[in-house]
C-alpha cells in the first residue's frame, strides 16, 4: 500500500519528503525481514513477497525525494536481499530486481565507480561452490547468478538503456564469467 501512495506522490508531490523516507525506511525494513519468499503457493496463488518487494523499491526509487546516497541504500537492499534468501527465487523475481536497478540506472546518480563494486559484491556470492554439507551448494549461487543474467538482458536489450550501458555491460560479461566459470570462462589464446 505504501508503495502505491509513493507512486502517487512521484506524479503529484504531495508528500513531505521526510515522510517519503520514513515510508521507504518502513518497506526496505520489511523487506529484509520478510521470511517468506515464495513465488506461487500451490492451493493459496501468488505469494511473491520478493518480487512485490522489488517493485515497491523500484517506485521509491523513482521519487524525487530519493537522492544519490537513498539510491545506493536501495541497491544494497536489493544486494541483502538477493544475497541472503534462503530459497531459489524462481518467480521471475531475480528479473524484477533487475528491473528496479535499471529505474536506479535511469536517473544517472549513482556512478559507475559505485555500481561496480555492488555487481563484484553479487558476483563473489555468486561464485561461491563449494560442499556445504547436506545442503545444496547452488542454493547460495542461483539468486545471484539469475539476478546477473537478468541485468544483462536488460541492459543489453533496453530500448531506452541507462547512460552507462557499455562500460556495464563489460562488468557485467565480468561478473558471469566469474559466477559461471565452468560455461562462460574466457576463451584461451
Amino acid at each position: 500500500m505504501l508503495a502505491e501512495v509513493v507512486e502517487r506522490d512521484n506524479t503529484a508531490r504531495l508528500v513531505p519528503a521526510g515522510k517519503v523516507l520514513e515510508w521507504a525506511d518502513r518497506i526496505v525494513t520489511w523487506y529484509l525481514r520478510e521470511q517468506d519468499l515464495r513465488g506461487y503457493v500451490p492451493g493459496s496463488g501468488w505469494a511473491h513477497a520478493g518480487a512485490h518487494g522489488a517493485d515497491a523499491i523500484g517506485v521509491l526509487a523513482k521519487s524525487p525525494h530519493v537522492a544519490m546516497n537513498e539510491l545506493t541504500v536501495l541497491l544494497d537492499v536489493l544486494a541483502d536481499r538477493l544475497i541472503s534468501a534462503e530459497t531459489a527465487m524462481l518467480g521471475g523475481e531475480p528479473d524484477r530486481m533487475a528491473s528496479v536497478v535499471m529505474t536506479v540506472l535511469r536517473r544517472d546518480l549513482v556512478p559507475l565507480k559505485v555500481i561496480e563494486p555492488w555487481i563484484a559484491r553479487i558476483a563473489g556470492t555468486g561464485s561461491a561452490f563449494g560442499s556445504t554439507g547436506d545442503r545444496d551448494p547452488f542454493l547460495d549461487t542461483a539468486n545471484p547468478q539469475a539476478f546477473l543474467r537478468a541485468l544483462y538482458l536488460q541492459v543489453a536489450l533496453a530500448a531506452d538503456p541507462p547512460p552507462v550501458r557499455a562500460d556495464l555491460l563489460l562488468v557485467l560479461v565480468e561478473a558471469l564469467r566469474m559466477t559461471n566459470p565452468f560455461t562462460l570462462a574466457k576463451p584461451r589464446g
